[in-house]
């Protein structure tokens, strides 16, 4: 791919009318109208008439043992090449000093990171858009043209060296178009590279005096940096990961270890209507104002760079999988109190989300990015193929929801049904794969993610449905009968403990195979908030507490009852989310086994994430539009589940 786009940039460049474009005047008015200019139009790439050659690897030899400590002329000099400040949490790092200490024997090491400019880039792989992308030469870099601003290419980097533009950027260097919304890492000062010169942090040590780092051709065997690798123990940071990085060190600890209203009262509809609307506009408003003013205005930053909205987003996801298995209970296995329940089941599917993937919209800024997501696929990264399978997910649920509810249709209703199975399975396996294949974090990369990413689904699934249809019938005045409550709850209490099951697993996974030691410690123990969300949130609140109501002989009788044991497994989901996704963050990247780390990129420190008023009401305005979609559509068509208590009688002598 990285070829490719290599190619078609410089076919475009070979045009005359190029050179023109190319001038001083032009890149300063094209500032004014970006992101609609690519990056390597605007940064005066390369000489029209030459292409970026495979036959070069640049790449970086960095001496820590020249490195002064206390030093940072190559972070001046990179903020100053490249237009930023590094003054506020939220500004870009393209590069960063880090402080090592070996805990075995005290020594102490300075050295600078930034992109390590990998031949296999992780980044390059999960970038749904193929916006990442490596040229022949070695360089990686992002087109900001096609880049949506997912910040996935952030959680899958292992060295934290991507950033993202958080607010407007003036006084930009014509060199080095950047603009708010997207993600920036070292470039290694291509403009510089491609006009024969080094990059300016190389520059800036050599003019202090330390030389520490040597730029040069890692294919050459002449050059003085192929000399000094092959003669010198050097180290590829995370080598365990095999991505063969161009950025080597030299001196330092190297073993790297990782879902009717027809009888309500009209008022009340319309008011109930207004109350979701209004949720809804103040999520819509939340959105507004972070992308108007950055995501500086949030609790985001280049740390924790998913946040509350990406909680409460894949909360509606993977519920929207999970609740569209009442339908399947009944469609695929032909079990009768579950089929009266499939229509309500296959529209709250679609109404979460729809809901959970507005949230993600939304966050990622202008419109246009969704088209750009929709048209522009990578298809190695899992995120790309989640946008293929939640619209296919839409398409094959509508769908589903006609064969049940057109009698014409009623033929190829299991069909249909059975087709959504497998579609609904593969698409929370691919959402759970988002976060496992992210081996660049202790409390992601693990294969248990993608099977319990299911099971939680069909927990959280059958907890809203349950909730959600308790509140329909207690509006109309109906009661449930008590065979199906029975049956409902116990199989909720049966999903419930098969995650706590797999939560157990999953942890005992990552302190007994993995050796997460310390991150499992942080979680359970030393986490502040994340422990607390996850010993009382989690596993008091959303499993033992419900557990004991479903599972008493008298409490487990009560709708009511069961009704706010599904309440409170909701909220234990969302603490359970919390934690997984941002607590997961939180906790610093182990670089350098062993070793203390500190740097002004907060290496080595645990993240500190203070959710924004603006990220609840953008979370709060997904569930709005899933409420507001299945409000509307229950008024209008008949989705309150009708049952045949004959045919159910018939079935419970078969219990």
């Amino acid at each position: 791919m990285s070829n490719n786009v290599d190619n078609t940039t410089n076919e475009k460049e070979q045009a005359s009318g190029r050179r023109q474009f190319l001038g001083w005047g032009a890149a300063m008015a094209g500032l004014a109208i970006a992101p609609g200019i690519t990056l390597f139009d605007l940064a005066h790439g390369r000489a029209p008439e030459e292409a970026a050659s495979s036959k070069v690897r640049w790449g970086m030899l960095i001496d820590s043992g020249k490195c002064a400590t206390g030093c940072d002329d190559c972070v001046s000099a990179c903020g100053t090449e490249n237009g930023f400040s590094g003054k506020l949490e939220t500004d870009s790092q393209w590069i960063r000093k880090i402080e090592l200490k070996d805990m075995r024997n005290g020594n102490s090491h300075s050295l600078p990171m930034m992109c390590q400019h990998c031949e296999n880039p992780p980044c390059v792989d999960v970038c749904p858009t193929g916006a990442s992308f490596k040229r022949a030469d070695g360089i990686v870099l992002v087109d900001r043209h096609i880049c949506i601003g997912c910040r996935y290419c952030m959680m899958a980097c292992p060295y934290k060296a991507r950033s993202f533009v958080h607010e407007e950027l003036h006084d930009q260097n014509p060199d080095v178009p950047r603009g708010k919304g997207c993600v920036e890492s070292c470039t290694l000062c291509v403009h510089r590279i491609d006009r024969g010169g080094q990059p300016a942090c190389a520059d800036a040590c050599s003019a202090a005096g330390h030389n520490a780092i040597l730029f040069g051709d890692l294919n050459d065997p002449n050059s003085e940096i192929s000399k000094r690798v092959a003669s010198s123990a050097t180290t590829q940071v995370r080598a365990d990961l095999n991505l063969n990085v161009g950025v080597r060190y030299q001196g330092i600890y190297t073993a790297m270890n990782f879902e009717a209203f027809n009888k309500i009262e009209e008022r009340a509809f319309y008011a109930l209507v207004a109350a979701l609307g209004l949720v809804v506009l103040f999520g819509l408003g939340a959105a507004h104002y972070m992308e108007t003013h950055g995501h500086i205005v949030t609790g985001m930053n280049n740390q924790i760079v998913w946040g509350l909205p990406h909680v409460f987003a894949l909360f509606l996801i993977v519920a929207a999988s999970g609740v569209l298995n009442v339908a399947s209970i009944g469609s695929v296995f032909g079990k009768t109190i579950y089929k009266a329940r499939a229509p309500l089941s296959g529209l709250l599917a679609i109404a979460m989300l729809a809901g959970g993937l507005t949230v993600l919209m939304l966050d990622l800024g202008r419109a246009d990015r969704l088209i750009v997501a929709m048209t522009h696929f990578n298809f190695k990264s899992v995120f790309a193929l989640n946008v293929i399978l939640y619209t296919g997910f839409f398409a094959i649920v509508a769908t589903y929801l006609w064969t049940m509810m057109e009698r014409k249709m009623y033929g190829y209703s299991k069909y249909v049904g059975f087709a959504a199975f497998i579609w609904r399975l593969a698409l929370t396996t691919a959402t759970g794969s988002i976060f496992g294949f992210l081996v660049a974090r202790q409390g992601f990369g693990s294969a248990l993610l993608a099977p319990m990413f299911i099971i939680m689904s069909f927990s959280y699934g059958l907890a809203v449905f349950i909730v959600v249809q308790s509140f329909m019938y207690a509006w109309v005045g109906m009661k449930l009968d008590p065979a199906i409550l029975r049956r409902m709850k116990n199989l909720l209490a049966t999903f419930v403990g098969a995650v706590f099951y797999f939560t157990i697993v999953y942890h005992m996974t990552n302190m007994y195979f993995a050796k997460q030691w310390a991150f499992e410690r942080f979680i359970l123990l030393e986490g502040g908030v994340f422990t607390s969300l996850f010993w009382i949130g989690q596993i008091l609140i959303g499993t033992f507490i419900p557990l004991a109501i479903l599972l008493h002989p008298t409490l487990g009788k009560k709708s009511r009852a069961v009704f706010l044991s599904a309440l409170l497994i909701i909220l234990g989901a969302f603490a359970q989310l919390y934690v997984l996704i941002i607590g997961s963050q939180a906790f610093p990247l182990d670089l350098f086994p062993g070793m203390q780390q500190s740097s002004s990129f907060f290496d080595g420190a645990i993240h500190a994430y203070h959710p924004s008023l603006p990220e609840f009401l953008l979370g709060m305005g997904g569930i709005g539009i899933a409420l507001l979609l299945t409000t509307v559509a229950v008024r209008v068509l008949r989705f309150i589940p009708q049952d045949d208590f004959r045919q159910i009688s018939k079935e419970m002598l078969t219990d």
